[in-house]
């Protein structure tokens, strides 16, 4: 039987809301887009000519306006901020080649993050590592993803590292 561990997100959500709060970004811009669409739409009589392109223009650029505000308005990003750190919380993602999994788990699980200067990074696919970070160095947590067909797959738990394994992995990633 395979185990399952909770991402960083998901540990996020569930940790007490006076540690780490999650927000969105408001849905001002999606409603001033669908506005500008409403615009866009009222405007079409008086820019409409004969044999003139400018109605068939506004009525592009009313749909245009309809979906971003649609999208920017029910679409919106979760942020995750650290309360006591009072700073937002940055994830980075760090790769390596799938050969390499063994030893990038292995340091994750003996907390030798040093060790991981020495392992070659690639561009994509492979193993990823992925640092949940605050710029004052409030908070960090690590988590190893492993890459199978179309998508990544929690390999490990999600780690709060301590201030000297922060420091670790803050100089050899350069956050």
């Amino acid at each position: 039987m395979e185990t399952t561990y909770a991402t960083i997100e998901q540990k996020f959500d569930t940790t007490d809301h006076s540690q780490i709060t999650p927000k969105k970004k408001s849905p001002l811009v999606g409603i001033l887009a669908l506005a500008a669409g409403g615009v866009s739409v009222a405007m079409v009589p008086m820019v409409n000519t004969e044999g003139g392109a400018g109605g068939a223009l506004f009525i592009v650029l009313a749909i245009g306006f309809f979906v971003w505000g649609l999208l920017a308005t029910f679409i919106r990003k979760k942020f995750y901020y650290h309360v006591p750190g009072s700073s937002r919380i940055l994830i980075k993602e760090f790769f390596f080649e799938t050969e390499n999994f063994l030893k990038v788990s292995r340091i994750i699980e003996s907390d030798s993050y040093i060790e991981l200067a020495k392992i070659p990074q690639t561009l994509d696919k492979g193993i990823k590592l992925r640092i949940a970070y605050t710029p004052n160095r409030s908070l960090c947590v690590v988590q190893l993803l492993k890459y199978v067909p179309f998508e990544y797959e929690v390999q490990s738990e999600a780690k709060e590292l301590s201030k000297e394994q922060m420091g670790v992995i803050f100089n050899t990633f350069k956050l």
